[in-house]
């Protein structure tokens, strides 16, 4: 498995748990 791969997915999940909380908010 690549790290960056891992990297990027909890980074993407991040930014959107992010966006949605300043959209709701």
């Amino acid at each position: 498995m690549d790290n960056r791969n891992n990297t990027i997915a909890g980074w993407v999940l991040f930014a959107g748990i992010c966006a949605l909380g300043l959209t709701i908010g």
